[in-house]
């Protein structure tokens, strides 16, 4: 649902200014949400997921905890879920967790290089 909050925010948000009331698609227009609603609705989303991935550590379903992982927005979040596999006395689901944590920022490094490279080699 963010991400479609998202696309839409990007396809009609500069067309909102040109919109008149009486056009059609004008609610459309009105109720795309700000940058921050955005952002804040992706805060909730990991707040509830921590608290998924809490309960998960609890009941020892490690791998339902990988799952929910992927849906964590900030880097922050992930970090933590390290601190709280720390708190719940977890610690090699902790160890895995900043592995994971590291694999996922390193794959992320080569996937931006690997674009540059390609931008430049196209121009």
């Amino acid at each position: 649902m963010i991400e479609h909050e998202t696309y839409r925010k990007d396809t009609w948000e500069p067309l909102k200014h040109f919109r008149s009331k009486y056009d059609a698609e004008f609610p459309i227009s009105e109720s795309i949400l700000t940058s921050n609603d955005i952002t804040n609705r992706r805060k909730d989303m990991d707040k509830n997921t921590l608290n998924a991935i809490r309960l998960s550590i609890l009941n020892d379903d490690h791998e339902r905890v990988f799952s929910y992982l992927d849906l964590l927005h900030f880097s922050q979040s992930l970090k933590l879920c390290v601190n709280l596999c720390e708190q719940l006395n977890a610690f090699d689901l902790s160890q895995k967790i900043a592995k994971y944590i590291a694999d996922k920022e390193s794959r992320e490094v080569m996937l931006e290089t690997y674009k540059a490279t390609n931008k430049t080699a196209a121009n």
